[in-house]
């Protein structure tokens, strides 16, 4: 499924950090498990498809948002938008597939940051979770960071896969040099094989305008109660050959999150961007469109194996 030439083209162009980050994390055991695919198709091109930091304060809790990414042209974008009213509900068994693919991540930049901040990603493979850029590199990369699929502190098993270390990060090169948000995504590899239980999302890239389809944002809002899923639907209101934009609400947290196609019934949760940040109306909510280049760098990445004790 994957062209040796472009994985190894597109690894050219990636940054990699190889410090350990020190976690404690225990993996921990699961049931219900079976059923839950672990690899969604991937289409390829040509395949057929249907069509400044700021502090948030809710109730005891303070959350520190990230900084919000740049646009290429220097226009400075806002980090959440709701459109109209919040459409957006609370994913109640969040151990069923797709919800179990989905991860909260709490990042603590430095050794004295005691809050962290939290985005969302999504597994890729059994030991790769894709997110946005800026959840794994802003002026360096944390200190550490823990993973947690299906996360919902609202049930009796907060984590029902457990937790997982993570080994380190990637972020393509124009991300680093640029802050380009076209460029908004990367991938945290984990030293587990969490993914084998969770299932993975699948991923495709889209052409031309696709301007009005349907898309669905999934992930951990800092607005909502604990530490709780929430999902929503809307529509793309404009495409670019690199991102997407969405009416489809979105808050602090839910960076990085997966943009689906909620319609492909050929490719069922399958991501057509990384959900970034929002800007100024009427764009709306945005995100990193995968297009081949950033396909090439997920096909690749989704790969990767923790390495063996004693190796």
């Amino acid at each position: 499924m994957c062209n040796p030439k472009l994985a190894n083209r597109s690894r050219q162009t990636l940054t990699r950090v190889m410090a350990l980050f020190v976690i404690l994390a225990t993996l921990l055991p699961t049931a219900n498990t079976q059923g839950k695919p672990v690899n969604a198709i991937l289409l390829a091109a040509g395949s057929s498809s249907s069509d400044g930091q700021e502090i948030y304060r809710v109730g005891e809790t303070v959350l520190r948002g990230l900084p919000a990414p740049r646009l290429s042209g220097g226009v400075q974008s806002k980090q959440f938008s709701i459109f109209g009213q919040d459409d957006r509900f609370p994913v109640t068994d969040t151990s069923a597939y797709p919800w179990s693919a989905i991860a909260l991540i709490r990042i603590y930049w430095s050794a004295d940051d005691l809050v962290g901040t939290s985005c969302t990603g999504w597994m890729i493979g059994p030991s790769a979770l894709a997110t946005a850029a800026h959840c794994i590199y802003h002026d360096g990369y944390p200190h550490h960071v823990v993973v947690k699929p299906a996360m919902n502190s609202d049930a009796a098993n907060q984590t029902p896969f457990g937790t997982c270390p993570v080994i380190d990060g990637v972020v393509p090169q124009a991300w680093i040099d640029q802050r380009n948000i076209e460029f908004d995504y990367g991938v945290y590899h984990l030293g587990c094989t969490i993914g084998e239980k969770t299932g993975t999302l699948g991923f495709k890239m889209t052409n031309g305008d696709i301007s009005q389809r349907a898309v669905q944002v999934t992930g951990y809002p800092n607005d909502k109660p604990g530490r709780t899923m929430w999902s929503g639907q809307g529509q793309i209101t404009s495409s670019s050959a690199k991102g997407l934009h969405y009416d489809a609400d979105m808050w602090p947290g839910q960076s990085g999150a997966p943009v689906w196609d909620p319609t492909d019934k050929h490719c069922a949760y399958c991501v057509v961007a990384i959900n970034s940040s929002a800007f100024a109306a009427p764009a709306k909510n945005f995100g990193a469109r995968i297009d081949r280049e950033a396909f090439d760098f997920l096909q690749a990445e989704r790969a990767y194996r923790p390495p063996q004790p004693g190796r």
